[in-house]
């Protein structure tokens, strides 16, 4: 690369069968991926961002350990409260900034982002069941200098919450009102990006009846945790659960054919999440004072299935 030098990335894998019926395998293998031109050379825009200030006292994280300080040091003194075109805020989604922001701009200074990858599982096929398969993976992903496109919410996030002062520099307050006058935003590298789970899939295609064949599939997909740090010497945030992060999402097919008909019955599994609650009382959260990510209250989700059937006829 012109700009960033020479890189060897290697793959390693196996495959290993010690009886007819049992196969083990596994990967480890890295990932390289050098900034595009509009990352690193990109001009930014003109921007009127809608964001939630950390420092706001009644929706914001000051009540989280350093925040505070960090806040009235900037010029956010207590009570502070974050200003949207018509009035305070109203909520934790924040509102659109008063103050032209800068958003988008290429970053100079990027860094090429570096994976690793690692896999180790079986497949079992046993003899005294034809048509039976199942699969068991277990994966880790971890991104090194992930190149990203940071928001405005967590620039403020990064400064404040996190006490990262490269994300401080990217803003300034206004020292008589405490606002967010102005605000640059663009790419960046983060420090990690690493999730972990287990991938589990079976399949069975029982033998052709008079009332035609039948076949059932199902894919399991189990997250430990997803999880990112804004820098290399940051503390990892975990965001498993949260969000639209579900821990475990699950497919069940059922597929039928005879002669030229054939349907397909499918149900998707997504657990249930905690999603960021917009006011801070029991009507909008269901545990009020818990920890998260974003930092406390939060409103749990119950898990979802969906229900798809597919009907189809071949005409020639």
């Amino acid at each position: 690369y012109s700009n960033f030098g020479t890189t060897t990335n290697s793959k390693a894998s196996f495959m290993y069968k010690p009886v007819k019926d049992v196969l083990f395998r596994g990967t480890w293998a890295e990932g390289f991926r050098a900034p595009a031109v509009g990352d690193a050379f990109g001009g930014g825009q003109q921007t009127f961002d809608d964001y939630l200030d950390p420092c706001d006292s009644e929706f914001g994280a000051r009540s989280t350990p350093g925040v505070d300080a960090r806040c009235t040091a900037a010029g956010a003194r207590p009570g502070f409260r974050q200003m949207a075109q018509t009035g305070p805020i109203t909520s934790t989604a924040g509102d659109q900034s008063k103050y032209p922001f800068v958003a988008g701009a290429g970053n100079a200074n990027l860094q090429p982002e570096t994976a690793v990858t690692k896999t180790a599982g079986f497949v079992y096929n046993p003899g005294f069941l034809p048509g039976f398969s199942v699969a068991l993976d277990w994966f880790n992903i971890k991104i090194s200098n992930q190149i990203t496109a940071i928001t405005a919410t967590e620039v403020a996030e990064y400064c404040y919450v996190n006490g990262l002062s490269p994300f401080c520099d990217a803003l300034k307050r206004d020292p008589a009102s405490g606002d967010i006058i102005a605000l640059n935003r663009g790419n960046a590298n983060k420090g990690a990006l690493e999730t972990q789970g287990l991938d589990l899939s079976m399949s069975y295609r029982l033998k052709r009846t008079a009332y035609g064949q039948f076949g059932l599939r199902s894919e399991t997909s189990y997250v430990d945790f997803i999880r990112d740090k804004a820098t290399n010497d940051s503390e990892w945030v975990n965001y498993e659960g949260e969000y639209f992060y579900n821990r475990v999402k699950s497919n069940l097919s059922l597929d039928w054919n005879l002669g030229n008909w054939n349907a397909t019955w499918t149900a998707r599994y997504y657990s249930g999440v905690k999603d960021r609650c917009y006011k801070k009382n029991a009507a909008e959260c269901s545990d009020i004072g818990a920890a998260t990510s974003w930092g406390t209250n939060y409103n749990k989700l119950g898990s979802v299935t969906y229900n798809d059937l597919s009907v189809g006829y071949k005409t020639s």
